[in-house]
């Protein structure tokens, strides 16, 4: 089985060969880049899921994975990488800095490009299920609300409260132009589901 640092090793060397010897168009050579990217994140967030310390997926990346979120009835998993820099938001959704971390007893904010790794919100609706995997354990949550407000609203990230999963994203979907609307969900923790079995996060939704 290949370790994080071999698979590193290999998947680099790929993009250089690759690349470098033209054997790749520049979409194919940047769709290759993208899913060896993805490669590493997964075996990244895997490693930290076992052992809880930080694994950033290839030597320079400031950022390393620390959740996973699961929205089981839209069939999506997604990492979460802690920082919300741009570089963060080209890879995964971006756990928000000063907010509650996954599995913290307090509201934990994640955040993502409306066009990539946060369209699926568009499909959520209320009651749905979330699950967020960290290291330790796992929490569910599910949907109370969603809506539109202002980039300016920061009263949706506030601490100090209940237990609460927060995500947000641009909106509307689907636009490119800048925009200072953001588009919020709210979910709320099942009752007793701060550890719930795998069986039951496959199979509900």
């Amino acid at each position: 089985m290949l370790t994080l640092r071999s698979l590193r090793t290999v998947s680099l060397w790929l993009i250089l060969v690759l690349g470098g010897v033209g054997l790749l168009g520049r979409d194919g050579y940047l769709q290759i880049k993208g899913l060896v990217a993805s490669e590493l994140v997964d075996a990244a967030l895997a490693a930290h899921l076992a052992d809880g310390d930080a694994h950033a997926p290839w030597q320079w990346a400031d950022f390393q994975p620390v959740a996973r979120l699961m929205a089981p009835r839209l069939g999506v998993s997604l990492p979460v990488l802690e920082g919300s820099t741009g570089q963060t938001m080209a890879f995964g959704l971006a756990h928000i800095g000063g907010t509650a971390r996954p599995g913290d007893d307090d509201n934990v904010v994640l955040a993502g490009h409306r066009d990539s790794w946060a369209q699926f919100m568009e499909g959520l609706r209320q009651g749905d299920l979330l699950v967020v995997e960290f290291a330790g354990g796992r929490r569910s949550y599910r949907v109370r609300q969603t809506s539109v407000v202002d980039h300016t609203a920061v009263e949706v990230m506030e601490q100090g409260g209940s237990p609460l999963l927060t995500l947000i994203t641009c909106h509307p979907f689907g636009g490119w132009t800048p925009t200072s609307d953001r588009y919020v969900v709210l979910a709320e923790p099942v009752e007793g589901g701060h550890r719930i079995a795998r069986k039951a996060i496959d199979t509900n939704g």
